[in-house]
């Protein structure tokens, strides 16, 4: 399958069937375009409409090959990405994708119906922003999207606040990168285990060293965040 940007104007624009907009992004976007890629094809179409509807423009791709070729031709302000693709998995394709240096930044959402295992979290969370699990309806993607759209605007304004107060840059990196892991590693656990309560009685049973560990990076991320607070205020 080629690279395909959806351009027709309804599309684009997010109308709905009286022509009217039916955009629902927020008005403040740093995201306008969104690569999804997915081999089944049922799925790219599927989703590529629901990402349409939330207000975006949806650019696809199937494979490796095509999400490279699609990120030489224009950047993508989000990318939303499967796991269970073959030949090579979406964690493969994932390293490539961060391989680009103009990528290092750019949001990459798993979209999948692969329940993360703690390793995965682990090894992954340093370069993934969200986690969303399949089936997912309209109103769930335009939520995710929303909600991921306007972390990344909360962010930005408080890294801005914070280079007008002469915060140096190393400390901004720093903020960023731990507000993103953070929130990964808590979306991704609360998958695997459920509410807050659920995962305590869990380790009280199972406690495993895997697990342990991701706690114990969630303790060492609250700790440094409060040691940088004083930054943001």
């Amino acid at each position: 399958m080629d690279y395909d940007t959806q351009e027709r104007t309804g599309e684009k624009k997010g109308l709905d069937a009286a022509g009217e907009t039916n955009r629902e992004r927020p008005s403040l976007s740093l995201i306008e375009s969104v690569l999804l890629i997915d081999d089944n094809p049922d799925i790219v179409a599927l989703y590529s409409r629901m990402v349409t509807d939330c207000g975006y423009a949806v650019m696809t791709a199937m494979n490796s090959q095509e999400s490279l070729d699609a990120l030489n031709k224009k950047t993508p302000d989000l990318i939303l990405l499967d796991i269970l693709m073959k030949p090579e998995d979406g964690w493969k394709i994932l390293k490539k994708i961060r391989a680009y240096p103009k990528m290092s930044s750019t949001p990459v959402v798993m979209l999948t119906a692969k329940m993360p295992t703690t390793r995965e979290i682990l090894q992954y969370s340093d370069s993934i922003d969200d986690y969303i699990m399949k089936p997912v309806t309209r109103a769930g993607m335009c939520d995710a999207l929303k909600r991921i759209d306007a972390y990344r605007s909360e962010i930005s304004d408080q890294l801005a606040r914070a280079r007008e107060h002469g915060v140096v840059s190393e400390v901004l990196e720093e903020y960023r990168a731990l507000t993103r892991k953070k929130m990964v590693l808590r979306t991704m656990r609360t998958y695997q285990y459920g509410i807050e309560e659920d995962f305590r009685e869990y380790m009280k049973q199972y406690p495993d060293q895997e697990t342990m560990h991701c706690e114990d990076m969630l303790s060492e991320i609250d700790k440094r965040m409060k040691e940088l607070k004083p930054y943001f205020e």
